[in-house]
């Protein structure tokens, strides 16, 4: 799709969340800041683009899954519902911030429902209607994308988005993201932010000199869902340790069985109801090389607190 915004006069919502996490799978806010600088300042230079084979399949794929996305949700209202796509940027010109929308959904006659996670959402009139394709989908609509449709949303007018994925299972999955105020308002914060650095040709600091995250107070948004996320953790760690403790007593017994072959001296064996291999063998030792891609992966960690 065209893009509408003007790199080193505005800043784009897909820029935004590296601003807000400080980094994401594919570029930091120094990155972002780098190439709104040169832009700014007139400098030409030659961007590099990671992961060019996913930009390029979402780009060919935009459309296909856009179609497919109003098909499906056309299912589920009798509402009549069409989508366009703007041909201009959605822009803050104070903040200096703009917002190129893969499409507008318009529902009309009626509402849209959609449920999501137990939580069941009414949409109406216009919406903003975002997609992607992601072949490393876990099933959880990213905070990248949540961060770049709330920033879509605040430059629109628009409160209500649907997100509509392309996954490796060849499934299509819709995501509702509902305008977060809050969010917005951070957004904004970090926009000026930003817009000074450019203007004192300030840096931001390295992230690695940068003191340890802050951590989030979960309790004053879990209203915001209908998850108990301590009872979900505690399942979590007592699901983990089982596990251990199955695999490492399968591990003793699997030691067990192959000593009992090799005092034997038998490789391919059989009882009355398994056949058990143990033998040595040799494979071709593989080294790691750097395609000089990138793909993105989600950590995750969870540690009890002693507080």
């Amino acid at each position: 799709m065209a893009k509408h915004t003007i790199t080193g006069r505005e800043l784009g919502c897909s820029e935004l969340p590296p601003l807000v996490l400080r980094k994401t799978a594919f570029q930091t806010r120094q990155q972002v800041w780098d190439k709104q600088w040169k832009a700014n300042a007139g400098v030409e230079s030659i961007e590099r683009i990671y992961n060019q084979h996913a930009l390029d399949r979402g780009n060919f794929l935009q459309d296909g899954i856009a179609d497919w996305a109003l098909h499906e949700l056309q299912k589920k209202t009798t509402a009549h519902l069409t989508q366009f796509e703007p041909q201009d940027a959605f822009r803050l010109k104070d903040v200096k911030l703009g917002a190129t929308l893969d499409n507008v959904i318009s529902i009309e006659g009626g509402v849209l429902p959609l449920e999501h996670d137990g939580i069941f959402y009414e949409f109406e009139g216009d919406i903003n209607h975002e997609t992607k394709t992601d072949f490393y989908h876990n099933g959880v609509c990213k905070p990248d994308w949540i961060i770049q449709c709330n920033g879509q949303m605040l430059c629109s007018g628009l409160r209500q988005t649907i997100v509509s994925v392309l996954a490796q299972d060849g499934k299509l999955h819709l995501y509702p993201v509902i305008y977060d105020e809050q969010m917005a308002e951070k957004i904004v914060q970090l926009v000026d932010e930003f817009w000074v650095r450019i203007e004192k040709g300030e840096n931001y600091p390295d992230l690695e000199e940068e003191s340890a995250p802050d951590y989030v107070d979960l309790t004053e948004h879990l209203n915001k869902t209908n998850k108990d996320l301590d009872a979900l953790c505690d399942d979590l760690v007592r699901v983990r340790a089982e596990s251990n403790a199955l695999s490492k007593q399968g591990k003793e017994i699997q030691a067990e069985i192959m000593g009992v072959l090799d005092s034997l001296g038998v490789t391919h064996g059989k009882t009355e109801a398994y056949e058990l291999v143990s033998e040595f063998v040799t494979k071709p030792k593989k080294k790691m090389v750097d395609t000089g891609e990138t793909q993105q992966s989600q950590t995750f960690k969870i540690k009890e607190r002693k507080d």
